[in-house]
């Protein structure tokens, strides 16, 4: 699986612990992604979420947090990998997830959803 965080200035690693000052308390949006190591989709989306990082570089937060885990399937509702969460003041605004057949057109449409629920 490619490194993730190859480029860690674009991503933050969240779990149970920090989930609530990195996604929730965000000074701006949040694109949070659940994936699994040996997730055959969560690797094939990879790179594209890399690209999409860089593409909104300093207009989003994005977000990695690596499942399964209970508290996301219990908490959160995580119940597919891939799964992204979209975040705008605290709040959970979309999702798009394995069965949504996550693809860039779809994220790229959710981010810029996103910006403009923001500002």
């Amino acid at each position: 699986m490619p490194d993730l965080f190859a480029d860690a200035e674009n991503w933050v690693e969240v779990d149970k612990e920090n989930y609530e000052h990195e996604v929730i308390e965000a000074d701006k949006p949040v694109m949070l992604e659940f994936w699994g190591k040996k997730c055959k989709k969560c690797e094939d989306a990879t790179p594209m979420i890399q690209r999409l990082a860089k593409e909104y570089l300093g207009q989003l937060k994005f977000c990695h947090w690596e499942c399964p885990c209970l508290y996301a399937v219990k908490k959160l509702g995580v119940r597919n990998l891939p799964t992204l969460y979209f975040y705008a003041n605290g709040e959970r605004i979309s999702k798009l997830s394995e069965k949504d057949q996550i693809n860039e057109e779809a994220v790229k449409r959710e981010l810029d959803s996103l910006l403009k629920q923001y500002s």
